[in-house]
């Protein structure tokens, strides 16, 4: 038997499960600290100078979409995920508009929670996954605390992409994993919806999601209608998604609903 710490909530509205959710999850966020003091410095600087308080968050995610290229490659695997080498990259691509360094989703992510870190804005690293392939496969973003909605939003740099619901309020990805995708609009600098944004394929990741925290247990919320959570997943050493959660996540806490 798996000895992962379990919970089942045998309830269907997403408004039962929400305050339980936020008051568990939120002191499980612990920032990502970038270790390039001065290149930091400067970004920060930078952003700050060039945005105001309200669209700060969106700036930060379209600086780094704009400095880095979506490249998974020899280059990549060199850097991408170390943040402290990515940030100088950035910069530089910033000052010369060359060098784009070669980022996926998650360094993307990691890289924009490092700039919101430095300015003390409230961010969370999540993950989404689709039970499709053969394979785990998974996707990563930030959740951003907007302190005046007080609420958490998906903030994507890889995409440069947002999420709005059917009253173009920012939501987050507790919202996808449970609403109604159709209701649900991407929101990128001068595109609306799921094709134009190409982000169609995104639908079938929203059905689990994983608060990932590198220093203590994540936490994984499934919806059962949508995610089949005992598949085997044959390119995984026909491990079930249990299975591999807690291999490769440290004993995370697992919600079902």
């Amino acid at each position: 038997m798996i000895n992962i710490a379990f919970f089942t909530l045998f309830v269907h509205e997403w408004n039962a499960i929400r305050p339980f959710i936020i008051k568990m999850v939120k002191p499980l966020i612990y920032p990502i600290t970038a270790q390039n003091i001065n290149d930091l410095n400067k970004i920060s600087e930078y952003i700050t100078s060039h945005s105001s308080k309200s669209d700060r968050i969106d700036f930060i995610r379209n600086w780094v979409y704009q400095n880095s290229v979506h490249k998974i490659d020899a280059e990549h695997k060199k850097y991408a995920f170390k943040t402290k080498k990515v940030l100088p990259m950035l910069w530089n691509t910033h000052q010369t508009s060359k060098g784009h360094p070669h980022l996926s989703c998650g360094p993307r992510a990691a890289a924009m929670s490092a700039i919101l870190d430095k300015l003390e804005i409230p961010n969370r690293m999540v993950m989404i996954f689709t039970d499709e392939n053969p394979q785990v496969n998974t996707h990563t973003f930030l959740e951003v605390f907007n302190i005046k909605s007080n609420q958490w939003e998906i903030q994507d740099p890889d995409f440069n992409i947002y999420y709005v619901d059917d009253t173009q309020k920012r939501i987050s990805t507790l919202a996808l994993i449970f609403g109604n995708l159709e209701t649900i609009t991407p929101i990128s600098m001068d595109k609306k919806g799921w094709k134009d944004n190409n982000v169609a394929h995104l639908k079938k990741y929203f059905e689990a999601l994983m608060y990932y925290n590198k220093y203590t247990k994540s936490t994984i919320i499934t919806n059962m209608t949508r995610f089949n959570a005992k598949k085997i997943f044959e390119k995984n050493g026909h491990l079930n998604f249990y299975q591999f959660a807690y291999k490769h996540y440290r004993n995370p806490i697992i919600i079902e609903n």
